[in-house]
């Protein structure tokens, strides 16, 4: 189960960041430009229903192990079109906040938080979330 609270095998965590990038890497899954302007499109509709009803919206990039960004850092385009998509959408939505947690090494490293390569199990969830509240209130968010 995706949120059990013990840790993956060693091999069972190999294998599932293998997985994991093969799945968001895959032509099937990544559709080029068209599915970048489908992207930009469907965040930039979410950004924008919040702020018609005076919320304020924050893009949070949640934990990943350090194994899937070592596979992610072997891949030349995936971090700059990921960095691409938050730019263009923080060059479109002036002062709009973007937390990036995925290289955060007090998650990525520590694997018993996560019940796969890229999804924090409930202990992490637990922790990540703590850390979130406490970083949306240092910035007046909450």
């Amino acid at each position: 189960t995706l949120f059990r609270s013990t840790s993956l095998s060693s091999r069972e965590f190999e294998t599932e960041c293998v997985r994991r990038h093969a799945f968001w890497t895959s032509p099937e899954h990544e559709k080029g430009d068209e599915g970048y302007r489908q992207n930009i499109a469907e965040v930039s509709a979410i950004i924008d229903l919040c702020r018609k009803h005076k919320l304020c919206p924050v893009l949070i990039t949640t934990p990943i192990t350090d194994g899937l960004n070592a596979l992610y850092e072997k891949d030349d385009g995936f971090f700059a079109l990921f960095g691409q998509f938050t730019a263009d959408l923080c060059a479109e939505y002036p002062g709009l906040t973007y937390l990036d947690y995925s290289r955060d090494d007090d998650f990525s490293a520590h694997h018993e938080y996560f019940g796969d390569a890229d999804h924090l199990n409930n202990i992490g969830a637990e922790k990540f979330t703590k850390r979130l509240v406490a970083d949306l209130k240092k910035l007046d968010l909450l």
